[in-house]
């Protein structure tokens, strides 16, 4: 051995560098205790530490080192330990001695390498029962590991789980080691030490797998006799029963020689492997073994005070050295009793345990369930308004649970319930109802003792309560003595249906005036309706008259343009009046875009007063905020409230208009978004509106006007909601009204004030006209050609890419498409503008449309147009926009949303 000694780390006894141990263990936690500190105490010392496991990883390893809280002196567990699989001991699928030891040279020399002085190995031999190839020689290998290591420091520890191996097997292993574990101890083996002393004995004493043999002590040597039969009875203690048995067999043939004992047991299933008595073949386990009663044999027994186990039966014919190992032979056949008796009691006690255990747990168990279900009868009734009772008929003491008299409003044990204080509680209209209740049940009449009466709580609420009962114990003539049941507050559900009754009448009353207020909606409608017609009838009438008187002059040779240019003007009013119509209907989706506030307030009501006894005076900061608008629906607005300010000063007045900036706050009564406003206010000094009518003036049915629809107001309140705005008013009769809208800013600049419109005379480009209307693709075609253009059309979407497709592929391309935005039952340009763009992404596309409420025109760069016009429009705005584009070499939307 080289070196000084070293700390096994699980006992104080102190042992060389590369001492061979083999620990016997059988109980987990001892072999999990012994292997920790073994390891631990290694890494203490500096030394590298393998572990061959297939149950543990290093890192659960140092978890162990941490939960024990071991020391290592200040070196770090990690670095030092390696933990393999014991598939290390056969490597290529086989066990070979030789290989192993040279393995273990290896990495010796490389642990060397590492800067360690010493190696300590500790290793798993459960895999030997796996019948690997080269198992048998495992036996041999531990034998030779102490002289071929004998000059390299390798501490080593052998794991044996004592319930795997037959105990002749271990007896073998055994053997084969300087040292043993069990128990927690470590103490010398002297049948290894014999091994070495005397040689080998040749006496057979092997059973062809585990062969290698030990000599017999002789009867001479009485000192070194019971130094073996010490450390056997040491080895038994680490054994199961029936290992006990095996081992012992295979030692004490090895003392006293083979076929000279046997083992007659009792209740201990043994098969010997020296002799096979008649009882054993006759399926009884020795009670009746024939050779007791053979004269050759002499028997000892093997008991103790509590129990008695069998025999040893020895040869007669034994040599004179037999009765030098009398007394120690009878010592250790006790010392195997009392073993086998330690181990029947530790297993009694083990069973008596777990059935403790198990009943303890029942019992925790049955309780939990206990506990569990009054809890849960609790906490169902706690959340409800129900209750348990129960009333002794008796005594006249009244249970009730804690759920119910909190819904009482008393507090656990405040008072004692009785059936006087029920009596003295129950309403004086609902006692009867109660006494007859408990009559009807005590006298068999019911099936139940149920009633629903009201009671009066601790703050003198009265409550509405059902309950039922049933009978719990009866007397001697089995009428019922106790009772019990449960108990239910019902207020609400009484209060309820009372409420419900009471609101019959109003609920017909309410449908009557429903069916009042849909006729009145009709007829509301019907006004508007007729409003409406008269207004176009008008409208078409100056239309009709004037196109006439242009004929006329025409066919008498005089110029009628004066009346074509009234045409258009009645026709522009006709498209103002629809634009009110779609902002009445929550369409009309404003074209935003940022304006001057204080010139279309100015400009607006200028136009509207003309010819007016009213005048108007302006109060409008220089600093007033750009707003988002659209000028001309926000022009009808402010026209449309000028108006009403007029027609409620038929006698002439003034009209204030005053504007300023507002910060909204998050929250607010008119349920703007938080943000910059700009707010304006229209006074007049006129009659006022009635308090009762302010809730109706921005009803689209409601007017007070002999001659109006109630159109005006109602578009203006849609045309604000649309902008993201607010309208609102405040009127008293006989002060006037002042109306007042909130517009949001916007950081744009206002955009510049526009030209004067000069068709164009001598256009260039080819251009391609899709509406569904042929009255309209015709004149459009006529103007643009009059203009210089050379323009094709189509009648839908589908003609409009074919036609486009052609041309572009004949290398007639055209410079500009005006696509209609809605074709009934065809393609639109919604769709028409994805196919051209696909042909061409730079195609220039104007969208027109009669419908202004929609998204596309609001946001026509979004999905692929240049620009956008509404119907109807001027051919001078027309030709104004198609030649922009022309001349624009602004970039194409090339990405529009589809």
């Amino acid at each position: 051995m080289i070196g000084s000694n070293v700390d096994l780390g699980f006992t104080t006894y102190p042992v060389a560098p590369g001492t061979h141990s083999c620990f016997l263990y059988r109980d987990e936690a001892e072999q999990r205790s012994i292997t920790l500190h073994y390891i631990a105490a290694g890494l203490r010392q500096g030394e590298k530490v393998i572990c061959l496991s297939d149950q543990l990883t290093k890192g659960e390893l140092l978890e162990q080192f941490r939960s024990e809280q071991l020391d290592f002196a200040g070196h770090d567990p990690g670095a030092g330990l390696l933990v393999m699989p014991t598939c290390l001991y056969y490597r290529r699928g086989y066990f070979s001695p030789e290989e192993m030891i040279e393995q273990w040279r290896r990495l010796y020399e490389e642990a060397r390498a590492e800067g360690y002085r010493r190696l300590r190995v500790t290793g798993d031999t459960s895999w030997l029962k796996s019948g690997l190839p080269g198992a048998e020689r495992f036996v041999e290998y531990e034998v030779k590991l102490d002289t071929e290591l004998c000059n390299y420091p390798v501490t080593l520890l052998c794991q044996y789980n004592t319930r795997l191996f037959r105990g002749a097997e271990l007896a073998e292993l055994i053997n084969a080691h300087p040292f043993i574990v069990g128990n927690g101890q470590l103490f010398r083996n002297r049948f290894y030490d014999l091994r070495f002393e005397g040689g080998s004995s040749g006496d057979g004493a092997n059973d062809g797998r585990w062969g290698m043999g030990v000599p017999r002590a002789k009867a001479g040597q009485p000192g070194q006799v019971d130094a073996l039969f010490l450390n056997a009875a040491l080895v038994l203690a680490t054994l199961p029963i029936r290992q006990k048995i095996e081992y012992s067999e295979r030692f004490l043939t090895r003392i006293i020689g083979q076929r000279k004992l046997h083992f007659c047991l009792r209740e201990l299933q043994h098969t010997s492997t020296i002799f096979a008595c008649a009882g054993i073949k006759n399926g009884n386990v020795c009670p009746n073994c024939s050779l007791r009663n053979n004269p050759d044999f002499i028997s000892f027994e093997i008991k103790t005070a509590e129990s008695f186990y069998g025999y040893l039966l020895l040869e007669r014919s034994a040599d004179e050295e037999y009765q030098a190992l009398q007394p120690s032979l009878v010592n250790y056949l006790n010392m195997l009793a009392f073993s086998i008796e330690n181990d029947r009691q530790k297993q009694r006690l083990q069973t008596l345990n777990r059935h403790l255990q198990q009943e303890i747990v029942s019992r925790k168990k049955i309780e939990q369930l206990m506990r569990e279900k009054e809890e849960w009868t609790s906490r169902i009734l706690e959340g409800t308004d129900e209750g348990l009772w129960e009333c002794d008929l008796r005594t006249g003491v009244i249970k009730f649970d804690r759920n119910w008299q909190k819904v009482l409003g008393y507090k656990p044990g405040e008072i004692i319930f009785t059936q006087n204080w029920l009596a003295s509680r129950v309403h004086p209209e609902d006692l009867p109802l109660v006494d007859q209740a408990l009559a009807d049940y005590l006298e068999g009449r019911a099936q139940y003792y149920e009633v629903e009466c009201r009671i009066r709580a601790k703050t003198d609420e009265w409550k509405w309560v059902w309950s039922r009962g049933v009978g719990l114990a009866y007397d001697v003539e089995n009428k019922p003595a106790k009772l019990g049941g449960t108990i239910r507050d019902i207020t609400i559900y009484r209060r309820t249906e009372e409420a419900l009754s009471a609101s019959e009448e109003k609920l017909a009353a309410a449908q009557k005036r429903a069916e009042a207020l849909k006729i009145q909606k009709l007829e509301s409608l019907g006004i508007l309706a007729g409003g409406i017609a008269h207004d176009f009838n008008n409208l078409l009438t100056a239309i009709l008259a004037h196109v006439q008187l242009a004929g006329v002059k025409l066919q008498k040779g005089l110029d009628g343009r004066e009346n074509l240019q009234i045409v258009e003007k009645i026709t522009m009013e006709a498209s103002k009046l629809t634009k009110q119509l779609q902002a009445f209907t929550k369409g009309g989706l404003p074209v935003k875009q940022a304006a001057n506030l204080s010139a279309l307030l100015k400009e607006t009501v200028k136009f509207t007063l003309c010819g007016t006894a009213v005048r108007c005076d302006f109060d409008l900061p220089d600093d007033l905020w750009t707003v988002d608008i659209d000028n001309g629906q926000i022009g009808q607005v402010i026209q449309n409230i000028v108006l009403n300010a007029c027609q409620a000063m038929p006698k002439g007045g003034v009209i204030m208009i005053s504007a300023t900036n507002e910060e909204v706050p998050p929250e607010n009564d008119m349920e703007l978004k938080a943000g910059k406003y700009v707010k304006v206010a229209i006074k007049d000094e006129g009659v006022g509106i009635p308090e009762e009518n302010l809730t109706k003036i921005f009803d689209p049915y409601f007017t007070t006007k002999e001659a109006g629809s109630g159109l005006g107001l109602a578009s203006s309140y849609y045309i604000l909601k649309n902008h993201g705005g607010f309208l609102g008013v405040y009127s008293k009769v006989g002060s006037g009204s002042t109306f007042y809208f909130y517009l949001p800013v916007t950081t744009a600049q206002p955009a510049p004030a526009p030209q004067k419109l000069i068709p164009v005379v001598n256009g260039k480009g080819r251009i391609l006209i899709m509406d569904d209307q042929p009255l309209i693709r015709n004149s459009l075609r006529d103007f643009l050609s009059g203009c210089g253009y050379r323009v094709t059309v189509a009648k839908d979407g589908w003609e409009a890419v074919k036609i486009y497709k052609e041309n572009r592929e004949n290398a007639t391309p055209f410079d500009l498409v005006l696509l209609d935005l809605t074709i009934p039952g065809g393609m639109g340009g919604k769709e028409a503008v994805q196919y051209i763009l696909a042909l061409d992404p730079h195609a220039k596309v104007i969208v027109f449309s009669g419908y202004s409420d929609d998204p596309v025109l609001a946001d026509y760069r979004k999905y692929g147009f240049y620009d956008t016009i509404t119907k109807p429009f001027r051919f001078e705005e027309l030709s104004v926009k198609i030649e922009n584009a022309l001349q624009s070499c602004l970039p194409v939307n090339k990405h529009p949303v589809f």
